[in-house]
Order: C-alpha cells, then structure tokens, then sequence
C-alpha cells in the first residue's frame, strides 16, 4: 500500500500515528512489538485510538505485513485489548469470566501482609498470595480467602533471587489471565534489623535494600502492562522512618527513603493510567526482638498513646484501592500523630 496516503488516512480518522525507523524482531507472540506499541501509544493518546507504523532500516515485508495486521486487529477489536482510556477498560474487564477485582500482595504469609490481603478478600477481591519461607503460613491464608467466597493462590519466591521466576508466574497466572490484568499491587514483603551504622556491611546494605526498595521497583516494571490495563493501582508500604530516621537503623531508614522517593516518582511518570501511593505505617506490630526500652521510647512519642494495628493498615490499603481515583503521589501516614 501507499504508506503516506495510508498514515494521512488514520489521521483522517483521528488515529494517532506515530513512525518508528529500525529494526525490529518479532517473535511468535508479538511481545517486543507491543512493548515498542505501548511505549509510543501512551505519549501519544491519553484517550481515542492509535496507530504504530514500522519502517524496516532492511525490509521485511513479512514481518512488516503481520505487525500492521496486529496494530489494526488490536485498534479495531477494543473488547479484546484496550488500554487508552478508563471507560473501555472498564467495559473491557466487564466482559471478562472473572469480574472480580485482583490483588497481589507481596510478603502476604503473615502479620501485616497477610492482614492486608485477607481485608481485601473480604472486600470482594481475588487475592494472589506471595511467600518465601512460609508455606504453611501461606496455605492458611490462601484458605481464609476461599472460605470468604473468593479465589487466591500463593506464589513462593525470594524477591531478591527469583524475581524474573516470580514475575512470570504471576503474569501467566489463572487468575491473572481471566482479570485480563492486576487491579491492585502491593509491595509490602520487607525487612527490618538493627544495626549501628559502623557494622553495617555491603552484604547487609544489599540484603536490606534488595527486598525493600529494589524489588518493589522491578516489581512494579514487570507488571506495569498488567497494571495500565486495567487502570490499576501501586500500594508501596513505607515507613515513617523514611521522615523521622532513627539512630542505629540507618541501613533500614535509607531503604525506606528510596522506597518513598520511588513512589513519588512513578506518581508522575505512570499517571494518567496507573496510580501510585504509599503507606507509612508507624508502631505496628513491634517486632519480636525489640527491646522494651526501645519498644517504651517509641511509644512515649506517640499522641494517640497505644500501638497502631494490623486492621488500621489494611483498611487504609483498601480506602487506597477503592476511593477517589483522583489519589495519586500521597503518603498516608498510620503513626498515631507520631512526630
């Protein structure tokens, strides 16, 4: 065809165009001409339709015909797969087997993580359950949901060795593939010691921020096309640390600060299809191994004057979750007034 009668023609039609010149391989499920597709369309078209033109530095004709033929399948079939605006998202999930919204929460086996994802359950929601050493604990969890009428599963994982295995298996998840994408990410697997800054070593600088800021960032990269989808949402559970830092926790404080200035950030840069926001929890389910002193120290900080609780952490995930869609770039802080 005339490639130039044949762009004017789209624009005619209010499609966006947008040209790409080089080399491209496209293997059989057409994944590296979708990540080039979505890179451009969404700088291109917030809402309305859009078209992607390859040019080949060397032709290929072949490969050139089956890209176009994907663009104009994909552009003119929407109930198969749309994500340029809210309105056909939604119409998009509402077709789909499972209606029900979707959530994955890291580090969900116990204490706080495994609160969150049951209140979310109990919310109405799919839950998909992330554990590393706790299977047992897992299992009762992924139990507690079905009883609640809904669906979950557990995926087994160390975020800071099998991150790529783990990103797989959720995105090729029964649960994942009948939502047509993640509702809700919450990135709340973490670690937390005490250590003087003078015996903090670099193995235990990479352990820390390897599972509380490097995962959550490669997490939420990986899934982003599962997120964009469906106008989901990113929940990253920070710390009040990351404001008030504490003597002989500079390690887990400085973790948590890259985990807050990560959330702003994709604030801006994932909006308008994907929100993000934090939590910083402050006294909430002290750690078995702290001592009373400390435990004592805290506490006398606090106006509201007790411990904050699990259930006050998940309903705040889930007022995240389900109100104004207009929330995004916000740190809600949980601390009882803590200053």
């Amino acid at each position: 065809c005339n490639l130039l009668s044949f762009t004017e023609a789209l624009v005619s039609l209010n499609f966006a165009c947008c040209v790409a010149f080089g080399n491209l391989i496209l293997n059989q499920e057409g994944n590296l001409f979708w990540d080039l597709f979505f890179a451009f369309s969404f700088e291109s078209c917030k809402t309305g339709r859009c078209c992607l033109v390859i040019l080949f530095s060397r032709p290929c004709i072949g490969c050139f015909k089956k890209c176009l033929f994907i663009v104009i399948n994909q552009i003119t079939n929407l109930q198969t797969y749309n994500c340029l605006s809210s309105d056909m998202a939604e119409d998009n999930i509402s077709n789909n087997k499972n209606s029900k919204k979707l959530v994955l929460v890291t580090g969900s086996a116990k204490r706080l993580g495994a609160a969150i994802a049951i209140k979310f359950a109990e919310s109405g929601y799919d839950v998909i359950i992330h554990y590393n050493n706790s299977k047992n604990e897992a299992e009762n969890v992924v139990n507690k949901i079905k009883k609640l009428g809904n669906d979950a599963i557990m995926i087994k994982a160390d975020l800071t060795k099998d991150l790529d295995q783990f990103l797989s298996e959720v995105i090729n998840s029964d649960l994942v593939r009948e939502r047509g994408g993640l509702d809700v990410l919450i990135n709340s697997a973490s670690k937390y010691e005490k250590v003087a800054f003078s015996n903090v070593t670099k193995e235990m600088w990479d352990s820390m921020h390897g599972i509380n800021s490097k995962a959550p960032y490669f997490i939420i990269q990986g899934l982003l096309q599962s997120l964009r989808v469906v106008n989901g949402c990113v929940i990253n559970m920070v710390d009040t640390s990351y404001k008030y830092p504490w003597e002989n926790y500079t390690n887990y404080c400085a973790s948590k600060a890259s985990l807050y200035n990560l959330t702003m950030s994709l604030s801006y840069e994932l909006a308008p299809l994907v929100r993000v926001n934090g939590i910083a929890p402050g006294a909430i389910m002290f750690p078995e191994w702290i001592e009373d002193e400390d435990k004592d120290i805290i506490l006398n900080q606090i106006p509201m004057e007790r411990e904050g609780t699990v259930m006050e952490i998940a309903e705040t995930a889930l007022f995240l979750a389900d109100g104004p869609n207009y929330i995004t770039g916000q740190i809600i802080a949980v601390d009882g007034g803590l200053k």
